[in-house]
C-alpha cells in the first residue's frame, strides 16, 4: 500500500499536478488497485513500470494563500509475488511535478519481505511447581512467548505440566496393649511413578485401659448385686468404656465376722452399684461419726464435689454422676476418727 502526499508551497495556484512513480521490479504490476485521492486524476501505466497520476485543472492554491486547501494525496495498492525470498527489499520513490516546475522527489519507502514465523513447541514437567521466565506456576498451563527477530518472529509455546506432591494425614487409634508402635507422630515419604514425593503424616493415639479394684465389706449372708455371699470372694468383670477399650474391674468381697467389730475406728463405706452408670448409693456401716464430710475426686486428685454432714449420723446418701465422664473416682470421708476412702467406677450403661 502506498500513499503519496503533496502540497503547493509555491507562490501561486497550481493548475496541473503530475505524480510519476517508477515501480520496483519486485512488485506485481498486475495487482495494481487505484485507491482514493483528494482530487480527480487520470492514471496512465507505462510499459516501463511507471505509474503517472495526472491532476488536470486541480487549481491547488499555494500554502500562503490557503494552507488547508494546498494539500493533496493519492492512494494505490500493489502486491509482491508470493515466491520472493525472505529479506527481499522493495523500494519506492515518486516524483511530483507542479505545472512546469522541476519535480519534487519524495522520500524512499522500504518494504522487506519477512520470513514466516518460527514456532517452537516445548513441554516442561515438574513436581509441585515450575518457575518459567520468572513466573512460578503451580497448575497445568500453556505459555506463549513471541520473540521479535529482524525478518520474522520466533514463537515459543511452552506446555507446563505440574505433577502434584501429595500430603496425606492419618490418625490411628488403638487400645493400650494393641498398639503396633508407641503413641506419637510419624512421617513417611514415598516416591510416586512420576518421581514426585508423597508424604504421609501418621498420628498414633493409644487409649488407656481402666484397671481398678473395688473392696466391698459385707456381713455373712448379705446380698450384693442379686447374689448372697457367706465367704470372701474375688471376681473380675470386663466392661467396654466410652473410648471403646476394656475396663477391668476386680471386685473383692470381704465378709465381716460381726457388726460388734465395727468400732468407731472400723466404720466402713459401701457403694452400690459399683460399677454404675450414674446413680450411686453410699452406705456407711458401724458407728458412724455424728460429723463428717465427704469429697469426690478424679484419678488425678482433682476435687469434683465436696459436702458435709453434721449431727445426723447419716448412714446413707446418693451420688449423681450422670454428668461426669466414664472412669474411676475416689470417695473420701473425713471425721475425727480418721479418713476412709473407696473407689467407684462409672461406666456407660
Amino acid at each position: 500500500e502506498y500513499l503519496v502526499r503533496f502540497q503547493n508551497t509555491g507562490t501561486d495556484t497550481a493548475f496541473t499536478v503530475v505524480i510519476r512513480d517508477t515501480l520496483d521490479v519486485d512488485v506485481d504490476l498486475r495487482t495494481l488497485v487505484p485507491g482514493p485521492s483528494s482530487h480527480l486524476y487520470d492514471l496512465t501505466v507505462y510499459d516501463s513500470r511507471v505509474l503517472e497520476f495526472t491532476f488536470n485543472n486541480i487549481l491547488l492554491p499555494d500554502s500562503t494563500t490557503n494552507e488547508r486547501e494546498s494539500h493533496g494525496f493519492v492512494f494505490f495498492d500493489l502486491d509482491a509475488p508470493k515466491n520472493l525470498p525472505p529479506g527481499t527489499r522493495i523500494e519506492n520513490t515518486a516524483a511530483i511535478y507542479f505545472d512546469y516546475n522541476k519535480p519534487i522527489i519524495t522520500n524512499t519507502v522500504l518494504n522487506t519481505i519477512a520470513a514466516p514465523d518460527v514456532t517452537t513447541q516445548l513441554t516442561l514437567r515438574a513436581c509441585g511447581s515450575i518457575e518459567y521466565n520468572g513466573t512460578l506456576y503451580t497448575e497445568n498451563t500453556v505459555v506463549t512467548d513471541t520473540i521479535p527477530q529482524m525478518l520474522n518472529d520466533s514463537i515459543v509455546v511452552a506446555q507446563l505440566e505440574i505433577w502434584p506432591e501429595l500430603t496425606v494425614e492419618l490418625i490411628e487409634t488403638y487400645c493400650e496393649g494393641d498398639n503396633p508402635m508407641p503413641a506419637g507422630n510419624y512421617t513417611y515419604t514415598y516416591e510416586d511413578q512420576n518421581g514426585c514425593d508423597s508424604t504421609v503424616l501418621l498420628e498414633i493415639i493409644v487409649l488407656e485401659n481402666f484397671n481398678t479394684t473395688v473392696t466391698i465389706p459385707l456381713q455373712s449372708g448379705a446380698i450384693y448385686q442379686g447374689q448372697v455371699y457367706t465367704m470372701d470372694t474375688t471376681f473380675t468383670t470386663v466392661y467396654q468404656s466410652a473410648n471403646g477399650c476394656d475396663s477391668i474391674v476386680t471386685t473383692q468381697i470381704d465378709i465381716l465376722t460381726s457388726l460388734d467389730n465395727l468400732t468407731k475406728e472400723q466404720w466402713q463405706i459401701q457403694v452400690f452399684p459399683n460399677p454404675g452408670s450414674g446413680l450411686f448409693h453410699v452406705r456407711l456401716e458401724g458407728e458412724v461419726p455424728d460429723q463428717y464430710d465427704w469429697e469426690l475426686m478424679d484419678m488425678t486428685g482433682k476435687s469434683i464435689r465436696l459436702d458435709q454432714h453434721q449431727g445426723t449420723n447419716q448412714k446413707h446418701f446418693e451420688l449423681h454422676l450422670e454428668h461426669l465422664p466414664d472412669g474411676v473416682y475416689h470417695l473420701l470421708l473425713r471425721s475425727r476418727q480418721g479418713v476412709k476412702a473407696t473407689r467407684l467406677v462409672k461406666l456407660r450403661s
